[in-house]
């Protein structure tokens, strides 16, 4: 097994299947992970 992180907005269990959508909620959630994620990576 190879340990993996999965992270992005929405729900798992919709991604990726016919209809999938995401609150705009969910996609600013998501665009401060990533630059919060990144910015710990430049350290």
């Amino acid at each position: 097994n190879v340990p993996v992180v999965v992270c992005g907005p929405g729900s798992i269990e919709q991604a990726h299947k016919p209809d999938e959508f995401i609150d705009e909620s969910q996609m600013d959630a998501g665009e401060r992970f990533l630059h919060s994620l990144l910015g710990s990576l430049k350290q």
